[in-house]
């Protein structure tokens, strides 16, 4: 069960929601906090060296968020769903139309503030957040862009290192054969998956 393309703002609504449950763990995808895909990219948002307007524009998206809050507003239930039977079959789905998707845009998250303070209470309580990286298949390498091609790691780990927190990141690529689409694994993918998660968190103890 997952959250279908799942956003920043839905990331940190749960977040805010595991503060009242008793968890020890958690992991989440640091993918809606360092890029858009293409067809949600925000043009301010651009790559680029950290400025002051990019940090007032930060502020700004702190407080409208925080306002839609008091109000009510943008805080739909998040939508949780379940597998089709075909993405865990071994074949590789090549759908021109992702191609759409790409170039990669890398950004600072937009409602880092709010990120912090989240992180923050959640070690307070004693729980362990674990950030994941996950590969994107060899097909999706060729369209998402020679910035994103070399930063992307760079800008997964930055924020885990603002962030303070423990980053499982296998290799960006992984072969066709372990994914259905560009980016979504299938069931030989998610066994390697779980099986380098393994080795990864064995190494954290």
């Amino acid at each position: 069960m997952a959250v279908s393309s799942i956003s920043e703002e839905q990331i940190l609504r749960l977040l805010e929601k595991l503060l009242h449950q008793d968890v020890k763990f958690v992991f989440f995808e640091t993918n809606p906090f360092v890029f858009d895909f293409a067809d949600k990219k925000d043009n301010s948002n651009q790559f680029s060296s950290l400025s002051i307007a990019l940090l007032m524009k930060q502020k700004s998206q702190d407080l409208a968020l925080k306002l839609n809050k008091l109000l009510g507003r943008g805080s739909s239930h998040e939508v949780m769903t379940a597998d089709d039977a075909s993405r865990l079959a071994n074949t590789f789905h090549v759908n021109l139309n992702e191609a759409k998707k790409y170039p990669l845009y890398l950004r600072l998250p937009k409602h880092s503030e709010e990120l912090y303070k989240l992180i923050n209470s959640l070690k307070r309580k004693g729980v362990k957040v674990i950030l994941i990286a996950p590969p994107r298949s060899m097909w999706s390498a060729q369209f998402i862009g020679d910035v994103a091609t070399k930063n992307l790691g760079s800008f997964h780990q930055n924020l885990a290192k603002q962030l303070n927190l423990p980053l499982f990141q296998p290799d960006s690529f992984w072969e066709n054969e372990n994914f259905w689409d560009s980016a979504h694994m299938n069931s030989t993918g998610r066994q390697r998956f779980l099986q380098e998660l393994k080795v990864w968190w064995n190494t954290q103890k």
